[in-house]
């Protein structure tokens, strides 16, 4: 059996610890190419070009970040189908990991599974890049390489992900298994036309559904990359939008601070949590679809949210988006925009006029003092009173007005 790409059992013996299964499709050998005409595709797919480069990534903060994870990472496990593209834009991509076949991911989420026995105060991470579809509403099958939309049975390279998380819940004789498992499927959720032709879609069999253990409860949180019936979209050999906005919460756009934790100076600390990260996406996912300028949008959506699970501890307070707006844009020309730190420091130095506007920064998370004169003085615009603002993820909206 393929031993983890990360494995540190050895040293976490008997302690908890975070195990991953990472996926990334990219190539679909019996699909089309991406450029390639494909109406006469009964499913009109192509190949993709995003999702590897986007597992990748998040295997990549994984690693970066495993020394903060609130439950140390033991294992990971990486399974990668790159595009050409992606493995020219990501060289490393190749040989890297396993392909995204049916049977090495059979092979792998058993062994994840297993890992993810060793301990009730485990967590696993789950996360897969490529196609999806969903064959009622509700339902949710992420396509491996080898699907092929010509074969018979259809979605017989395919997995149903209600039946991957149902297999990992708690069972009789084996109640010790992780109790918080996340998962974040990067993937479409369309519904097919020619699944209406069908009375029966079976997905490819992970496992036996065995009796669960009885007052054994798990928490399975689920981050979807877009709504039921919708697709997913992704930035030709880079990576997909989900996954570029959530790696922006995980890096700290999601940080969330708690005053009843301090740091060795007595300060509160910054963590990244479900909840956090529920809270920041949209505007990540807003700001990517922006920044692409795609004339398509792209919205996530969760299950099984309930209190808040810490995944990560923040070196310190994260950065945030900051947006200045003086109101009036008339008194552009004559209002000096201060803004200092919580000891009175001046942090900015901006000019008359500002510019751009609205002014567009970043700044650590927390206290500032924000104020504006009018200089020289003019009598149908008056000072904006230097006031302590607190700044938080994902971002702060400073409207200076100087109206009479």
């Amino acid at each position: 059996m393929t031993e983890p790409i990360i494995n540190h059992r050895a040293a976490r013996r008997g302690k908890p610890g975070l195990h991953a299964l990472i996926v990334g499709v990219s190539r679909y050998p019996h699909l089309p190419d991406e450029e390639e005409n494909s109406d006469s595709a009964n499913l009109k797919m192509r190949q993709l070009s995003s999702s590897a480069v986007a597992a990748y990534k998040v295997y990549q903060w994984l690693v970066k970040w495993q020394n903060h994870l609130e439950v140390p990472l033991t294992t990971c496990r990486l399974l990668l189908s790159p595009s050409p593209v992606e493995l020219k834009n990501e060289p490393t991509l190749k040989g890297l990991a396993s392909p995204a076949t049916l049977d090495n991911f059979r092979e792998f989420v058993k062994a994840w599974r297993e890992d993810a026995r060793s301990s009730n105060r485990n967590m696993t991470l789950f996360y897969f890049a490529g196609h999806g579809v969903q064959r009622v509403r509700g339902d949710h099958v992420i396509l491996l390489e080898d699907f092929d939309e010509n074969e018979d049975p259809i979605l017989q390279h395919a997995v149903d992900t209600t039946a991957l998380i149902d297999g990992m819940a708690p069972i009789e004789g084996k109640p010790d298994i992780a109790r918080t498992q996340l998962y974040f499927l990067d993937a479409c959720r369309i519904t097919p036309a020619l699944f209406a032709t069908y009375e029966q879609t079976p997905t490819a069999p992970l496992w036996d559904s065995k009796k669960k253990s009885p007052g054994e409860e798990f928490t399975a949180v689920l981050f979807y990359a877009t709504g039921p019936g919708r697709e997913a979209y992704g930035i030709k050999g880079e990576q997909t939008l989900f996954s570029k906005a959530l790696i922006a919460c995980l890096d700290g756009g999601a940080g969330y601070e708690d005053d009843n934790q301090l740091d060795d100076q007595g300060r509160p600390q910054w963590f990244v949590t479900t909840n956090s990260i529920n809270n920041a996406l949209e505007y990540y996912i807003r700001r990517v679809n922006q920044e692409i300028n795609t004339l398509q949008t792209q919205m996530f959506r969760t299950s099984g949210l309930g209190p808040a699970v810490v995944l990560h501890r923040l070196n310190g307070p994260p950065e945030v988006d900051i947006t200045l707006r003086i109101v009036p844009s008339a008194a552009l020309d004559f209002a000096r925009v201060e803004v200092l730190n919580d000891s009175g420091v001046p942090i900015w130095d901006l000019s008359i006029p500002l510019c751009p506007h609205p002014y567009f920064a970043r700044l650590a998370a927390g206290h500032y003092q924000v104020g504006a004169k009018i200089d020289p003085a003019k009598p149908q615009y008056k000072d904006y009173k230097v006031r302590r603002m607190y700044v938080s993820p994902p971002e702060k909206k400073w409207i200076i007005k100087v109206d009479g």
